[in-house]
């Protein structure tokens, strides 16, 4: 597979030219993650990149069916936050 910034078939840039799509922002998120965590020696975990690479169909707004589209309750966003952001994952 092949990602580029080739507008309309590269797979990173959105069809309105300018912002990343959602693949394109999971990558920059581990990026992100990856260079956080090599810096401040965190354990910060990486997105899965598996429904925006493999799952072959998007909702509305270019989020992966079943993946990020999946609206969490604030409980479940406050267990998983929780689960995340423990103090072993921040230390630095």
């Amino acid at each position: 597979m092949t990602l580029s910034l080739a507008y309309l078939s590269g797979g990173l840039i959105s069809y309105d030219g300018f912002h990343q799509t959602s693949t394109g922002s999971a990558i920059l998120a581990n990026l992100i993650i990856q260079f956080i965590n090599e810096n401040y020696g965190t354990s910060i975990p990486q997105a899965d990149l598996w429904p925006f690479l493999f799952n072959g169909n998007t909702s509305p707004g270019g989020y992966p069916v079943g993946g990020a589209a999946k609206s969490n309750s604030i409980d479940e966003t406050i267990e998983w936050a929780a689960a995340v952001y423990t103090p072993e994952t921040m230390k630095g």
